[in-house]
């Protein structure tokens, strides 16, 4: 039963995080892409949706997750990933008036 169990999760698994993804904007793009695949895909949480908070935000966000993966020894971005996040962050990010 246990092993059924365990088949069965990892067939569903990449399907749940198909399904996640998919409500972000442009989820086909290499800055979707790059950022599920760092910041959800071997984390411990789902890609947040960039319109949830502001550019200013994300920036900050963005550095401490890179250093809490660092500390716990998972497998960085390189800067040009970095970068490609940020862009896609900045670009969906949550826009205020004024």
């Amino acid at each position: 039963m246990r092993l059924r169990s365990l088949s069965l999760l990892s067939f569903l698994l990449p399907a749940l995080l198909v399904a996640c993804s998919a409500k972000l904007p442009e989820p086909d793009s290499a800055g979707a892409r790059t950022y599920v695949r760092y910041c959800s895909v071997n984390g411990c949480h789902n890609a947040i949706p960039p319109k949830q908070a502001g550019a200013r935000y994300w920036d900050t966000k963005l550095e401490m997750m890179l250093k809490l993966i660092a500390k716990h020894g998972g497998a960085l971005p390189s800067p040009a990933e970095v970068e490609e996040i940020r862009a896609y962050l900045h670009k969906h990010a949550m826009h205020f008036n004024g």
